[in-house]
């Protein structure tokens, strides 16, 4: 299958960014960490850092397990040609579902907390990189320019990694002053 070892790379590199993001927020705050994971209102981050590091978890995790679906796909039996397609129509799928109430939510935040911990201009690129991994799968999924591939469905996925690195590196600078 093409793009098979990239695709372990990825689901490699997306699970290490996730685990040293989790790292990083026990180490960083102990009590807020805990607070984060059990659900508790009152107590631990604020809630645009929460946002922050929710985003960064989930930008991260959802490469990783998306890394996989194609390699599923094929040893199902699914066609080469219909691969593409069907993984690509799956990236675009999830990551609307996801995208959509995270940009509520941080509307949200952003006028309850003026403090965000993600300043405009890397916010505005953050959501620039995950509309380019949206669109360039959309055109994979609907065959445009010339029928689906292995390209756009990496290039998509690398967005999104490149999205979470940089909410990972965010969140380690903000712990740090």
């Amino acid at each position: 299958m093409d793009g098979a070892d990239e695709l372990y790379a990825i689901a490699e590199f997306a699970i290490g960014l996730a685990g040293f993001a989790a790292i990083a927020l026990v180490l960083g705050r102990r009590d807020s960490a805990l607070a984060l994971v059990l659900g508790r209102r009152g107590g631990g981050l604020d809630p645009s850092s929460a946002f922050a590091v929710r985003s960064m978890i989930v930008t991260a995790v959802g490469p990783g397990f998306m890394a996989f679906l194609p390699i599923v796909l094929f040893r199902l039996g699914v066609e080469p040609s219909e691969l593409w397609t069907i993984a690509s129509g799956a990236f675009v799928a999830t990551t609307l579902c996801g995208a959509i109430p995270m940009a509520v939510l941080q509307r949200r935040n952003h006028q309850e907390d003026e403090e965000d911990p993600t300043p405009l201009p890397l916010s505005v690129g953050l959501w620039s990189l995950l509309a380019l991994a949206v669109l360039a799968n959309l055109a994979n999924a609907l065959g445009v320019p010339a029928g689906a591939s292995v390209g756009p469905y990496l290039l998509g996925l690398w967005l999104m990694l490149a999205v979470s690195g940089s909410l990972f590196v965010t969140m380690v600078f903000g712990f740090l002053r």
